[in-house]
């Protein structure tokens, strides 16, 4: 597990201890994005890939498969809001993707249009991009102007 230095200043807004996971997501990713960091694409993918609950060996509850990739992508988008796009930080965030996404696997989903595999197909990823652009432009906004 990749440690975390935060040297983008990045904010993590959660209750303390709500879900550990998440904390553990964020330090991947403060620990990742600095265009100064050594850690690799491929090993903070892994590292996220060792924390999904059907890989995880931690004993205890675990949350459902669906329901960590949305916590993931919810995370993921929060942080790199915080970032300028045309920053390094958000060119490294491309490549994790990337990376998670040349993960072997032969975990499947099926939400009802066909198996998903895990990393590849980034399942959920799609629900999380229209979650993000409503509450960056919510639509009664625009009908009530």
């Amino acid at each position: 597990m990749v440690l975390n230095n935060n040297t983008l200043g990045l904010q993590l807004d959660a209750n303390p201890g709500e879900w550990e996971i998440e904390t553990k997501l964020f330090n991947i990713f403060t620990a990742y994005l600095p265009k100064c960091s050594n850690v690799t694409a491929q090993s903070a993918a892994q590292d996220i890939n060792g924390l999904f609950p059907l890989h995880r060996n931690a004993k205890g509850d675990k949350e459902e498969p669906s329901s960590f990739l949305s916590e993931l992508w919810d995370l993921m988008f929060r942080v790199i809001q915080q970032v300028d796009y045309k920053s390094e930080p958000a060119h490294r965030l491309i490549k994790l993707i990337t990376a998670l996404k040349k993960l072997p696997s032969t975990t499947t989903f099926d939400r009802g249009h066909g198996a998903e595999k895990l990393w590849q197909d980034l399942p959920g990823i799609e629900y999380q991009i229209g979650e993000v652009w409503n509450r960056t432009f919510p639509f009664n906004e625009w009908v009530e102007n």
